[in-house]
């Protein structure tokens, strides 16, 4: 097995019995490889199934999986081998081809390429960018029989494609990034449990120092507030007696008249002598 030279592949794309690279673009021959372009048809695991429209690019985030396909149809002879890469300038990038690495003989359609994004940024392209290189190369012995896989004839990425690798995928950069946010969320929860710690610590210290304090000592009382403690006590004795008194009198505590004066001596046996001789 040996690969073709520029000028075999040369040779090969100008024959029209073959139709080796549909279409074929000039300048794209280079140390034995051809240059396949990237189509306008394309799906990233971040989005939607889009088909761009002019002046769109492609864009692949960090992280992302992208289903791309080229805008060239290659026509596989049965005798011939090809192997697939990408251009080594956008592998710096971070991109890697996930998908298959060969071409079987007898292949016809355009070829699609599983491209992971494994940098810190995204991956831009423009539809017509020379982005993948393939190799031939003839096998010996008798051909090969006829091509029969379910990819003969592909010409767009179908529906099937896309539900191998459906759903957004969690990339380094974006688990990095959530890191970072739990980190700090928990760094917010940590002083917040610290100052609350220090809070309680500071009242119960605050209690057990209180505990510890002797008690308040009464204020002196003075002399003059012993004495007149039982003279208030027996004015209040009176005056509750003189409340009690007076619905005895009855109307007589109405009457209004001086004060009487308490009777002397003389004046008490005056009468009771006069009380005598009425009753004799």
């Amino acid at each position: 097995m040996a690969f073709w030279s520029s000028a075999r592949l040369e040779q090969a794309l100008s024959d029209t019995r073959i139709n080796l690279i549909q279409p074929v673009t000039g300048g794209r021959v280079k140390q034995g490889a051809y240059e396949l372009a990237v189509g306008d048809d394309y799906y990233v695991t971040s989005g939607v199934k889009k088909k761009l429209e002019r002046n769109e690019v492609i864009k692949i985030p960090p992280g992302q999986l992208a289903l791309l396909i080229t805008s060239e149809r290659v026509n596989m002879p049965l005798d011939t081998i090809g192997f697939i890469s990408m251009k080594f300038k956008y592998k710096m990038r971070g991109l890697i081809n996930v998908s298959g690495f060969h071409v079987d003989p007898g292949f016809r359609g355009r070829l699609k390429f599983a491209v992971y994004n494994a940098g810190n940024k995204p991956a831009h392209f423009s539809p017509g960018k020379p982005l993948f290189l393939i190799w031939f190369s003839e096998l010996t012995g008798e051909p090969n029989c006829d091509y029969e896989g379910e990819h003969q004839d592909q010409d767009r990425i179908s529906a099937e494609d896309i539900d191998q690798i459906y759903g957004k995928m969690a990339s380094p950069a974006q688990l990095r990034h959530e890191l970072r946010s739990l980190k700090s969320e928990v760094n917010i929860l940590l002083a917040v449990g610290i100052a609350l710690l220090v809070s309680i610590v500071g009242i119960i210290v605050s209690f057990l120092l209180d505990l510890r304090k002797p008690p308040e000592k009464a204020p002196p009382v003075s002399a003059a507030s012993h004495i007149s403690r039982p003279i208030e006590a027996r004015l209040s004795v009176a005056a509750r007696v003189e409340q009690a008194a007076l619905p005895l009198l009855g109307d007589a505590a109405h009457l209004e008249c001086p004060r009487a004066r308490e009777p002397d001596y003389l004046t008490v046996t005056t009468n009771a002598r006069r009380q005598k001789r009425h009753e004799g």
